[in-house]
Order: C-alpha cells, then sequence, then structure tokens
C-alpha cells in the first residue's frame, strides 16, 4: 500500500470517527445549546417555557419582599373543588410557575443563571406553606363572593350582622331556627344608622346625639342641673367633679373614641335576663362588632346562649366583676366617691368602702378604662324615663350607651323569662325567683320595658326575647 493509499484511509477513519463523534454530542451531550422550548415541555409535562419564566421571574422576587399582590404569588397546581375556584385560579395563576415549574439548564455556560433559578426555588419552597394558606383564604373569600352574587347565601332569622366562619351550634333567633353546621357567610347588609332622622319622629324627638356615651376632656365640666342632679343621686360629700375627673384622666382615656363613624358598628347589649336559658343566641352575639355586657354577669359554662365574647363591660363600684384585659370597662358612677374608687383601685386600693364593702384593687387595662356620661344619664331618667323611679337601671343605661355609641343594635336577655318572673339566667331555681330589680323601687321595671319594646316596634334595636318568645 503505497503512501497516498495510507493517508486517504486515515483522513476517512477520522472523518467517521467525527461524525459518529459529534452525533452522539447531539443525541446525548446536549453541551452546546439549550435545551428548546419543545424539548422542556416534553421532559417536564406542565413546566413552563423558559422565556416565560423570565418574563415573570421579577414578580416572584418583587413579592417575596411585598406581599402586596397575593395573588400572583401563590402555588398554582392546587386541586379544585367548584366552577368557582377554578375560573379564580385560571385568571390568577395561570401565569406564575411554581417551584416544579423552573427549567433545569444544564449548560455550563450558563451557571449563573442556574444558581439565580434555584434561588428563587429555594424561596419558593421556604413561602409555600404561607402563600397556601393564604391562597386558600382568599379561594374562600372569591367562593363567598360569587355566592353572594348569585343569593346562595343563608340569611338569619332577625339579624342584619354576619356570624362569625366557623360557628357549628344550631341557632335560633325569636323562635325560628337555622340549619346545624357551619353557616353559610352572611352579606353585610347596607348600615341601618338608627340616629339618622325620619326612621321614626317618637325617637327623633327623644334621641340627642349631641350627647357622648362617655365622659371626657370636652365635657368634664358639665352643666349645673346635670352636676347637681348627679350629686344628689346616691349623696356625694366631695363637691370638686371637675377635681375628681382631672385625677382620673391622668391615668385614663379622655376622648370620645365613639365619634368616628366611617364604619359601621354593629353591637350586642346582653342583659341578664333568665329568658337567655336555652336560646342558643351565643354564636349570634359574638358575630357583633361590640358586645356590651353589664354587673356580675358570667360567661363561662352559658356561652351557647350568650356567647363568649365581650368588648365592654359596664360596671359600679359595688358591682365589679374581674373583666379581662381586652375588655373596656365602663364605670358607671352615681357619686364622686366611684371614680375617687376607681382611681385608688388601679393603684392604692385605699379605698375599701363605699356604701357597702367594695373590692379596693382591681386588674384592668387603663387604656381601656372609660367612664359613663352623666348628662346621658340624666336624660335617660328624664326624657326617656319620665323621671319613674330615682335613677335609670344600669340595663337601661347599657340601651342608651349603645345607641349614642353604635349604628346598629340588638338587645338580648331582657325582660321577664317565659314564665313571667325576672330572674337571672345563671340562676337555678327553675325561673321562679323574681329579682331584687322588681322590688326595691330604685328603678321601674315595667316603664323600662315599655321604652326597649317601643324602640323594637319603632326599628331602632332589634329586641331578642329568647325564651319568652315561645
Amino acid at each position: 500500500m503505497n503512501y497516498f493509499k495510507l493517508r486517504t484511509l486515515v483522513i476517512i477513519l477520522i472523518l467517521v470517527m467525527l461524525s459518529f463523534l459529534f452525533t452522539y454530542i447531539y443525541i446525548n451531550g446536549n453541551y452546546f445549546r439549550l435545551p428548546t422550548e419543545i424539548e422542556i415541555m416534553k421532559q417536564s409535562p406542565g413546566a413552563l417555557p423558559l422565556k416565560v419564566f423570565n418574563q415573570h421571574s421579577h414578580r416572584i422576587v418583587n413579592n417575596i419582599s411585598s406581599l402586596g399582590d397575593k395573588k400572583q404569588f401563590q402555588i398554582g397546581n392546587q386541586e379544585q373543588d367548584s366552577n368557582t375556584s377554578e375560573k379564580y385560579e385560571e385568571n390568577h395563576l395561570k401565569d406564575i410557575p411554581n417551584e416544579k415549574d423552573i427549567p433545569i439548564i444544564n449548560n455550563a455556560q450558563n451557571v449563573h443563571n442556574q444558581e439565580n433559578l434555584l434561588k428563587q426555588q429555594q424561596v419558593l419552597k421556604q413561602q409555600q406553606q404561607q402563600q397556601l394558606n393564604t391562597f386558600q383564604q382568599e379561594k374562600q373569600e372569591h367562593i363567598y363572593k360569587q355566592q353572594v352574587e348569585t343569593g346562595e347565601q343563608q340569611h338569619l332569622v332577625g339579624l342584619n350582622v354576619p356570624i362569625n366562619k366557623g360557628n357549628t351550634a344550631t341557632k335560633t333567633i325569636i323562635g325560628e331556627t337555622v340549619a346545624n353546621g357551619p353557616p353559610k357567610p352572611v352579606a353585610p347588609q347596607p348600615c341601618n344608622r338608627l340616629w339618622v332622622k325620619g326612621k321614626s319622629k317618637w325617637f327623633d324627638e327623644r334621641f340627642n346625639g349631641a350627647i357622648s356615651s362617655v365622659w371626657t376632656r370636652d365635657n368634664i365640666r358639665q352643666s349645673p342641673d346635670v352636676t347637681n342632679w348627679w350629686l344628689k343621686l346616691q349623696g356625694s360629700k366631695n363637691k370638686d367633679v371637675v377635681g375628681v375627673m382631672e385625677s382620673a384622666f391622668k391615668m385614663i382615656p379622655d376622648v370620645d373614641v365613639y365619634k368616628d363613624r366611617s364604619t359601621c358598628r354593629r353591637c350586642a347589649v346582653v342583659g341578664n335576663s333568665g329568658n337567655l336559658r336555652g336560646s342558643k343566641y351565643g354564636s349570634h352575639i359574638d358575630a357583633h362588632d361590640m358586645v356590651i355586657r353589664m354587673n356580675e354577669a358570667p360567661v363561662t359554662n352559658f356561652e351557647e346562649d350568650v356567647g363568649y365574647r365581650e368588648t365592654h363591660r359596664l360596671m359600679y363600684p359595688e358591682s365589679f366583676f374581674n373583666i379581662k384585659p381586652d375588655v373596656h370597662f365602663v364605670l358607671v358612677s352615681f357619686k364622686t366617691l366611684d371614680v375617687e374608687w376607681l382611681v385608688s383601685a388601679m393603684t392604692t386600693g385605699t379605698i375599701k368602702r363605699t356604701w357597702r364593702p367594695v373590692k379596693n384593687l382591681i386588674k384592668v387595662n387603663a387604656s381601656l378604662v372609660q367612664i359613663y356620661n352623666p348628662a346621658l344619664m340624666k336624660q335617660a331618667h328624664e326624657v326617656w324615663n319620665l323621671k319613674h323611679g330615682r335613677y335609670p337601671s344600669t340595663g337601661l343605661l347599657a340601651i342608651m350607651f349603645a345607641l349614642h355609641a353604635c349604628d346598629e343594635v340588638d338587645v338580648y336577655g331582657y325582660g321577664a323569662n317565659k314564665i313571667g318572673n325576672w330572674d337571672h339566667y345563671w340562676q337555678n331555681d327553675g325561673g321562679r325567683g323574681n329579682s331584687a330589680f322588681r322590688k326595691t323601687g330604685v328603678h321601674n321595671s315595667d316603664v323600662e320595658k315599655e321604652i326597649y319594646t317601643k324602640l323594637n316596634s319603632e326599628g331602632i334595636i332589634t329586641l331578642h326575647m329568647g325564651n319568652a318568645h315561645k
């Protein structure tokens, strides 16, 4: 074999080997190019094309530091439980990759890009649970809105407020029952603001919206007729009302926090009547923005009928009841000594008796303590009660407090029980007893009953009579 033929054979062999080598690299090596979008889709079913990821990756990074647009930072492969949620997710999550949607780049020349993608993947993993929870909540809210629009929600009889999510008890309102099980959310109704004139001529003639429900710096100096009337209620010895209030305002708020009417404030006033037994009002009461209770009425062991929430409790020194630190203590004072007791009970504990022994030290949140406005007390006595009795009961004062602090008012636990007696829901006498409320003559229970019954018939409050209605 001559030299020319040998060289030709070697060249051919080299070319064949190079051909096989390039063919192998092209098929299996994938070293010289990025995978095409089609190949990515084939290798990772459901994965997004790289250009789609690059177009939206900045949204992920932005949403890591700011959750302003939570819908764009969700995991988009959750199971759907309704057509509504499917449409919601399709519209809000279709362009956002999850952790398995990040394409893997094997090209060594793109290590920097791969590192960035892996960092984003790690962040997604860390945030997944939190964002999944947020997504589920938003999905439920979206479903709820759809139900409201299509009229599929179940309205509660006699209430204009939504029920808290998760309540499961059977619910009875004025003798009518709502089905067992978790209630569907109820769309908030337009605010029926009781203080807007024109709804009731009878109410408009008596209601004075300029009177604050609490004693503040603005009304620290009451008019002489109010001051003189208040000082005589229980024989105040200290006549320096302003000085006593100045001492109190060094410790408690001195402003009216109820002047803001930017939102609808729906309130429940919970009385102590035995007609609450078996009422199943608990979850309805707890659904309100404010839950006002009074004196020593217990909550524990009676939650199904009276609820467990409370935001305000009206008490005078002799009826003080331990409350939670997040509850407003509204002092109903009938004399300057009551205000002095408040200051003492929050500090030194020197006052141990008013007209009877009282707690000398109390634990309350000073920032939530308020004092009932004596001007409102006098108006309740003279304008509403027409001077019957010596002064209004705490029950009537609680309703008046709500009328001046709230936009809508539901009243529970007032009046007699189903056999006509005036007892308390925590008493175990079968409802046969009558409280001192009707015996002392300090308050006129019959006149007060006419007031809140009339308020109900005029559409100002909604009165719920519990077992007395059965």
